[in-house]
């Protein structure tokens, strides 16, 4: 999809930076921003490369370095979840007569419908090999009810990475009364803070406790202990933070070139140092966790300031928009990757051009894969939970009287009237089903 200056993820004149690069195209009822799916694009990559990398031998340290911070794509995706999730709530404010039905039902219908299949599909994809241990009945009904992250020995028992869903589900739980509370970027970065200090003393406790307690394996208890939310809220907190740094730009970019331009690039700069010296320092892992957090909200709010087109283009946005299922499926995409080379004889190759085919492979499966699933799983899925949405709606409104739910009262502090069009969601459940359709990117 050729890129305009109307459009999310375009640039300015010349390719310069410009705030019609974040400036928002209607669809229908919601407007999209390019590059948000630009950072759900990289967090994919970076995960990619995370577990790709461990799969060749003989790589250079800096490789392996560089391929254990990818692993802190699930935290990024994490900021942006919290940040789309109160823009989300600013665009639909006063707009529906049980607005937390209404939430609750479309973050389940996000996730469920492709998570649940996935579950099905790694079950049978498990048993396939005589010699791998089969997760208990328990193991598999906690993780249909998203509570798996909670157990030590069940975090990835059933789905591969499934231990990052559990913390996104049992997030949204808490994010309306977040957004109600949270009415400051200061509350915000107070709260990261706390979280941090409470976060990694609680997290240390437990990951010393379980094994004398309950005789967990001590490696199981350590993973458990950065798995569950309490160790990932701070990362939430951060998104949140990111919001109120860019809500307000976002509701009325400039036009034309703007001096935010400059802005951008020093703060693209910033993280890009947050993130090398995250990348090679040798930090305890709460610490180096939340540098790149803070890493991820410089970029983030430099983009939104300066969507450079190397960072914001059609490769990256539409990589960001297949993400969930990119995620749930490049295990298996991997597992394939790897045993066709094998198959086509690729053991003399040097570790870099071993690591190199394996990449490409392994994402180009990925995304056939992902196309697919995104296609004929996700959006069934959220349109399926619109209907129930809908139903939801009707069913309220006469108990609610004539008066439309959005004049029950004024809106939040900050944000626009109910009357004005909504900001942006920027989740894919939330896209015009007809632009989808068209085959837009997002």
């Amino acid at each position: 999809m050729k890129a305009t200056a109307a459009e999310p993820g375009a640039t300015g004149p010349g390719g310069d930076c410009s705030t019609h690069g974040s400036a928002p195209k209607p669809e229908s009822t919601v407007a999209r921003y390019g590059f948000i799916d630009a950072l759900r694009g990289f967090a994919l990559l970076g995960v990619l490369v995370h577990h790709v990398v461990p799969r060749v031998d003989g790589l250079p340290r800096v490789v392996k370095q560089i391929a254990a911070a990818g692993g802190e794509g699930v935290q990024l995706f994490f900021v942006v979840s919290a940040l789309t999730l109160f823009l989300s709530f600013d665009s639909r404010r006063g707009t529906q007569a049980r607005p937390l039905t209404a939430f609750f039902l479309r973050r389940f219908f996000r996730i469920a419908p492709l998570f649940y299949l996935a579950a099905v599909f790694y079950l049978w994809y498990d048993a396939r090999w005589p010699d791998a241990a089969r997760p208990s009945a328990a193991a598999i009904l906690a993780t249909l009810g998203f509570v798996h992250v909670w157990h030590p020995d069940w975090a990835n028992r059933v789905v591969p990475g499934g231990w990052s869903i559990g913390v996104e589900m049992e997030f949204y739980l808490l994010v309306p009364l977040l957004y109600a509370r949270i009415r400051r970027a200061e509350t915000a970065v107070t709260a990261a803070l706390v979280s941090l200090l409470a976060g990694g003393l609680l997290s240390t406790v437990v990951a010393a406790g379980l094994p004398r307690v309950l005789g967990t394996d001590p490696r199981a208890a350590g993973l458990f202990s950065w798995y569950w939310l309490p160790a990932q809220m701070p990362v939430f907190f951060l998104g949140i933070t990111l919001y109120f740094l860019v809500r307000k730009r976002l509701r009325s970019p400039s036009a034309g070139r703007d001096p935010g331009r400059i802005r951008g690039r020093v703060l693209l700069t910033t993280a890009a140092y947050l993130l090398a010296a995250a990348t090679i320092s040798d930090l305890h892992l709460y610490l180096g966790h939340a540098l790149f957090g803070v890493a991820f909200v410089l970029a983030g709010w430099g983009l939104s300031l300066c969507p450079s087109p190397v960072l914001v283009n059609r490769v990256t946005r539409g990589i960001g928009t297949i993400s969930f299922s990119a995620y749930i499926t490049h295990f298996a995409a991997l597992d394939l990757a790897e045993g066709g080379l094998a198959l086509a004889g690729t053991a003399g190759l040097s570790p870099l051009a071993a690591l190199g085919m394996l990449l490409a492979t392994t994402l180009g499966l990925t995304v056939a894969a992902s196309l697919i699933t995104y296609r004929l799983i996700e959006i069934p899925g959220q349109q399926l939970g619109r209907w129930f949405i809908a139903w939801s709606e009707r069913r309220r409104l006469p108990a609610a009287g004539s008066a439309h739910p959005a004049a029950a009262g004024a809106g939040r502090p900050g944000t626009r009237p109910p009357s004005a069009p909504p900001d942006s969601s920027l989740q894919p459940e939330e896209r015009d089903l007809d632009a989808t359709k068209a085959g837009r990117a997002r």
